[in-house]
């Protein structure tokens, strides 16, 4: 099989299994990494690349999701910076959550928006992460723990309830 051929197996094989719905689920999580939409097109087409050139990898199609996002997520981790995506009017509580989830550290705000937003099940985030799924729920839990105290620290009510507690 000559080269050509085997890039052209690569190809048809990598677009039987780039759904859109795998694909629309890497372009959220890159949206979700990148600090701007023009970043995320970026890091989209670079994980894509990465994906293409690594198809002969995946042997469970099964796990292709977790596949293809364990590759977005280490391209990011090579050199791309995270900052919040900025929503259209969101609601106050979308604004506290958001800026919440912005001061987690990457793995914590990785791990939430992959599993809730994207609603991952432990053994997919495993997977992805390469990890056992006992610590990715362990790790879960203070991810959960970490941005419930963020929430609390940046919300307005929060800030209420301290100025009430310290004049009471």
């Amino acid at each position: 099989m000559s080269v050509s051929d085997d890039q052209a197996q690569r190809q048809l094989r990598f677009s039987e299994l780039l759904t859109e719905e795998a694909y629309q689920l890497a372009w959220r999580y890159c949206c979700a990494l990148a600090a701007s939409t023009a970043d995320a097109e970026d890091l989209l087409h670079d994980a894509l690349y990465r994906a293409l050139r690594r198809i002969d990898q995946v042997r469970d199609v099964a796990a292709f999701r977790s596949w293809l996002v364990a590759i977005v997520r280490t391209t990011f981790l090579n050199g791309l910076r995270r900052q919040p995506v900025v929503m259209e009017r969101p609601s106050a509580q979308a604004e506290i959550t958001a800026a919440a989830l912005a001061r987690l550290p990457d793995e914590q705000r990785q791990l939430l928006t992959l599993f809730y937003l994207e609603g991952f099940s432990l053994r997919e985030l495993a997977t992805a992460l390469g990890l056992r799924p006992l610590v990715v729920q362990g790790r879960l839990a203070r991810s959960r723990e970490a941005l419930r105290r963020e929430v609390l620290r940046v919300s307005p009510v929060a800030d209420i309830a301290q100025r009430s507690e310290g004049h009471g």
